[in-house]
Order: structure tokens, then C-alpha cells, then sequence
């Protein structure tokens, strides 16, 4: 896991982790999140790269508020991801 959105623990794919906690949870399902008019993710700083770019590829986020150096270092990472195709 690279980040969690209410305790839903995903992956740098954007991949939900299953859990030896996820049954003990009371949080909202991220599935559900595209059901909803408007879903912001405010999250920046070096050690949250990962977590971003997690959350940004499985299609969780409709507003992303970070810092220059956050969305410097996920577009990085997507030009990395681009160059292995």
C-alpha cells in the first residue's frame, strides 16, 4: 500500500489492499466515490508522491490540491510509467 482514502488502503495502480484490518473499518468504500458530485484530495510533501499518483490512477480524486514539489514528482513518475510502454 502506498495511501489510504478513509482507511481503503490502495496501491501505486490505484489497486485496493486487502487488509487484515479492512473488516474492522467503519469508512465509506472509495468505490463508491465516483457516485458522488465532487471528490477533493488535498495531500503534498515528498512522502506523499506515491500516495498521490496511487490514488490519481485509480480514479478516485475529481480535485487534487498539492504543492509544486507533489505534482512535480507524480508527473515523474508518470513519465517513467509512459517510458516502459
Amino acid at each position: 500500500a502506498v495511501g489510504d482514502i478513509c482507511g481503503n488502503f490502495f496501491d501505486i495502480h490505484g489497486e485496493l489492499c486487502n487488509t487484515s484490518i479492512k473488516p474492522r473499518i467503519v469508512s465509506i468504500d472509495i468505490r463508491t466515490l465516483p457516485q458522488h458530485k465532487l471528490v477533493v484530495g488535498v495531500g503534498g510533501g515528498p512522502k506523499k508522491v506515491k500516495s498521490v499518483f496511487g490514488a490519481l490512477n485509480g480514479g478516485y480524486l475529481d480535485v487534487l490540491i498539492t504543492d509544486l514539489q507533489t505534482a512535480m514528482g507524480v508527473l515523474s513518475l508518470k513519465e517513467a510509467e509512459l517510458r516502459k510502454c
